[in-house]
């Protein structure tokens, strides 16, 4: 795998704000691409199946199609009471302070 660097400047130095949101949201919107293709293609359909039946009974809020982080804090806890334990016991918790 390789990577390749792109330098762009703007034209107009008061764009540079603008470019630069542009090119983070082309860089966010390929990356959700690229995971959605990537639990399409892989041989475990379970998973696939999994995040879309996800997708539909939690993504209530805009319907977009994906799931807000509200929504998907909401669907990690349902997930986590159905297989009735934490993934991180609390009693291993301790604070920064001890």
């Amino acid at each position: 795998m390789g990577s390749v660097t792109l330098q762009v400047v703007a034209a107009n130095p008061d764009e540079f704000n603008a470019l630069r949101k542009e090119i983070r949201n082309h860089s966010a919107e390929a990356s959700q691409n690229s995971r959605r293709n990537r639990i399409s293609q892989r041989g475990n359909q379970n998973q696939g199946q999994l995040m879309q039946r996800a997708i539909a009974q939690f993504d209530k809020d805009d319907g977009d199609g994906e799931l807000s982080p509200e929504e998907r804090k909401v669907a990690m806890q349902a997930f986590k009471q159905r297989q009735g334990r934490s993934r991180f016991p609390q009693s291993n918790w301790t604070s920064r302070g001890s």
